[in-house]
């Protein structure tokens, strides 16, 4: 970072300053005009200065966006591990696994009690069909078919 500040406030103004100097030097002065004025020189260092502090100013937002994404990286790391963690304690706590316990006691016993009931429903109805006596006893069951003639 201080390299960049160097850069865009020492080198570049005095290295425009130098190429204007010695550049305006070499271009033969017109009749009546002279080299370079003070006026001149100021504007020149100006104009380098504003170009610096430009490139600075893309450079820092550059960077400001870099270390946002950054930042917000790993805070998303850290609220992960952390969100991790408490969920892990919170399932591990006594307190959750007594509630836990209690909820599967109710939910077994109301199994129970639905079953136990549908039972005894079932053992205070009277059988629906009579029974079939099957080949197997030495009866037939139902009737033969009678077969088509010619065919």
């Amino acid at each position: 970072m201080i390299a960049v500040c160097v850069l865009c406030f020492a080198v570049i103004p005095i290295a425009l300053w130098i190429i204007v100097r010695f550049g305006l030097m070499l271009i033969p002065a017109r009749i009546g005009e002279s080299q370079i004025t003070p006026m001149e020189l100021l504007a020149t260092m100006l104009a380098g200065l504003t170009i610096s502090i430009g490139i600075l100013a893309v450079m820092i937002a550059g960077l400001a966006l870099w270390g946002y994404r950054e930042i917000k990286r790993e805070a998303r790391r850290i609220a992960i591990e952390a969100a991790k963690r408490a969920a892990v304690e919170t399932v591990n706590s006594p307190k959750i696994k007594d509630i836990l316990r209690a909820e599967a006691r109710t939910v077994i016993e109301a199994e129970r009690a639905e079953r136990k009931y549908g039972e005894e429903l079932a053992s205070a109805q009277p059988p629906q069909a009579s029974t079939i006596e099957t080949e197997a006893s030495g009866e037939k069951v139902g009737r033969p078919r009678p077969r088509k003639k010619g065919g």
